[in-house]
């Protein structure tokens, strides 16, 4: 059953390993990134951008599939902000759940724009 998937990326190796799994099982995927910039700079950002061109550019069957269910549009949400409000003292010790909720509610509200059904994340390996 392949469907509409928004994938959580990132400048890490998990999530593009998880939208290369869903491309070659036919899943359309929209990539969403949450920029924690000017926290973090700019090189997140970037290695999300050179992943996702790097399995358009592939050759044989995943290059295919990306070609075919990638989408060329890379949502970038700016979250540094929000995250800063996680650190603060009555807050802190959940920092990690509540920045998992919220990049997870945004890739809810994408989805609803695509007709996704399904969030996907590095995790999900």
């Amino acid at each position: 059953m392949a469907g509409n998937c928004v994938a959580l990326v990132s400048g890490g190796i998990d999530s593009p390993v998880a939208v290369a799994r869903m491309l070659m099982q036919g899943w359309k995927i929209y990539p969403l990134h949450a920029s924690q910039e000017p926290i973090t700079g700019p090189n997140a950002e970037n290695k999300t951008i050179a992943l996702l061109r790097h399995l358009l550019q592939m050759d044989g069957p995943l290059g295919d599939a990306a070609r075919e269910n990638l989408s060329r549009e890379l949502i970038v949400v700016p979250v540094a902000e929000q995250l800063a409000l996680f650190t603060e003292k009555w807050n802190h010790t959940e920092y990690f759940i509540h920045m998992k909720r919220l990049f997870n509610a945004i890739a809810t509200i994408r989805g609803a724009e695509v007709d996704a059904t399904h969030v996907l994340t590095g995790e999900n390996l």
